[in-house]
């Protein structure tokens, strides 16, 4: 074993026991009892060890390619984190990042059945009775909240009380229903955990919520170091800004160009509104999705598109109510590295009723994109091959320009090799990807730029087309995940990069899945190590 690897087994030993949260995602279950601390000795404590690490793994030097692009990834981790600490300061600013992780984890130990659900309910009743400590530390840490974050956290907090009354017990708290003892913990966590959501989100609106004055934007220095630390880009803020303006006016003119073929004298927008009216019924709308998530593995699998991992399963579900402020149309949650069973759940969240104007948004035109990007070969393929990856840095640290920009590139793949055929399916693929670069625009300018969220809004609604409710749930989202909502258009870009170096080695000998296949090996890592992997940079 090289100084390098023992190294990294010490480092993931502590990255582990200050991120339990995220080890319970990845299948790391050491540390299930526990949630992240958020009191000023454990954050002070977490900057220090993340520098003592930072320091000692650039004393180092690789012995080799493999071991440098390991190096690479977990020193931009670690500096991502002094980011996220230290200019971003989302402990202070932003409530969610005590709701949402905490909720999410909760979930995945509900339907994941890594261990006897005995085993696991003890573990997330010990989680559940930490809750309100948790949540009383984010009232001293509060001090920068912003408003619309704040508004936001109170929606999820009351959602999730859905969580606790609806998914845990029935999941979890029924397995212990034979140890009186044991099942009297379990409903006292329960309970108090409940409690402590329902003050939590009184406080929120009541108390912080008239005197919150801080500033969503984290500005034009904290940006750009996740841009440089998470996602391995070099662009600045304005180049971005200028590539999602071109995207967006390219875009404008294919649309134009699509609906003048159609008859309709370039009026794409009066197209998609007739486009929209075509739905399934409120009650058909998860087997719908199902539907074509089968028929997009089946059509990956025939034209031989990418190898698809042994043992992958993929569930099609209602999106959990906690997650519904946040997730307005449908999300992916993979299955963790480190757990045998490879099941992720498509999420898709379902109309309040039949009459629901949210149900055309969910377009019989525009279901077998939204199923393969979040199916096959989006995001269920890639990220379960990513689970395979040849190291530990590679399965679990990973970045959206990857994982978004993957996704969105086979959405168009999947149009070149014949997947979608229908016009009016291609018409809604770039309405969505006028949304994607206008999300670029959007990432800059709420962050960097000083756009409000009004201003984002009426953008998105009157540039993309989206119905105002959707347009002010989205706009919520990007103000509390600075470049997140970039990713999908520049990951893209990157892809669709790598995919021209890699055909110009390979020549005429090229195939598409060969490519991918080599591609998703890295895991979900910024494409510019990718490239270094794959030996094209």
């Amino acid at each position: 074993m090289s100084e390098l690897e023992r190294l990294q087994d010490e480092f993931f030993a502590f990255w582990w026991a200050a991120h339990p949260i995220t080890a319970t995602s990845v299948g790391i279950h050491t540390h299930d009892t526990e949630l992240d601390r958020y009191d000023a000795a454990s954050l002070d404590e977490r900057a220090r060890r993340y520098r003592e690490y930072a320091h000692a793994f650039e004393r180092l030097t690789p012995r080799d390619a493999a071991e440098a692009l390991d190096r690479r990834l977990i020193l931009n981790q670690l500096h991502w984190q002094l980011v996220e600490l230290e200019q971003v300061r989302g402990h202070r600013r932003n409530p969610v990042v005590y709701l949402e992780p905490v909720l999410t984890t909760l979930f995945l130990m509900a339907v994941r059945e890594y261990a006897p659900a005995q085993e696991r309910a003890r573990a997330a009743a010990a989680r559940l009775g930490a809750l309100p400590a948790l949540l009383d530390d984010s009232r001293e840490n509060l001090t920068e909240a912003a408003p619309i974050l704040v508004r936001t956290a109170a929606a999820v907090a009351r959602s999730g009380l859905a969580l606790l009354e609806g998914a845990l017990p029935l999941q979890l708290g029924r397995a212990l229903e034979d140890d009186p003892h044991e099942f009297a913990r379990w409903e006292n966590a329960l309970r108090g955990a409940e409690t402590a959501l329902v003050e939590y989100a009184d406080w929120l609106e009541h108390e912080l919520a008239p005197r919150a004055a801080g500033d969503y934007a984290v500005g034009r220095e904290a940006f750009q170091g996740r841009l440089r630390y998470l996602h391995g880009l070099t662009d600045s803020a304005d180049e971005l800004c200028a590539f999602g303006e071109a995207l967006q006016r390219e875009t404008e003119a294919a649309l134009e160009q699509l609906a003048r073929e159609l008859g309709s004298r370039g009026d794409w927008r009066a197209l998609v509104e007739s486009a929209k009216a075509e739905h399934p019924p409120a009650t058909r709308l998860i087997e719908a999705y199902a539907e074509e998530v089968v028929r997009a593995r089946a059509f990956v699998e025939e034209r031989e598109l990418a190898s698809l991992p042994a043992g992958e399963e993929l569930e099609v579900t209602a999106t959990p109510e906690y997650l519904r402020p946040l997730i307005p149309y449908a999300a992916y949650q993979s299955p963790a590295a480190h757990e045998v069973e490879q099941k992720g759940f498509f999420f898709v969240t379902p109309p309040s009723a039949q009459a629901d104007p949210a149900l055309r948004d969910h377009s019989v035109h525009g279901i077998p994109v939204t199923a393969l990007h979040e199916a096959y070969p989006g995001h269920h393929l890639q990220l379960t091959r990513a689970n395979r990856a040849a190291t530990e840095a590679q399965r679990v640290f990973w970045t959206p320009v990857f994982a978004e920009g993957w996704a969105l590139y086979c959405e168009e793949m999947m149009w070149e090799q014949g997947f979608y055929t229908d016009p009016r399916q291609r018409l809604l693929q770039l309405k969505d990807l006028l949304w994607r670069a206008c999300r670029v625009v959007l990432d800059v300018g709420l962050h960097t730029r000083g756009w409000s969220p009004e201003r984002a809004v009426e953008y998105l609604v009157r540039v993309a087309g989206l119905e105002r409710a959707n347009a002010e749930v989205e706009v919520r989202r990007y103000c509390s995940e600075p470049t997140q909502p970039l990713s999908y258009a520049v990951g893209k870009r990157e892809i669709l990069r790598l995919r021209e170096r890699f055909r110009a080695r390979a020549g005429s000998s090229f195939r598409l899945r060969d490519f991918h296949d080599r591609l998703l090996s890295w895991g979900t890592i910024p494409p510019g190590l990718v490239a270094h992997g794959l030996g094209l940079s």
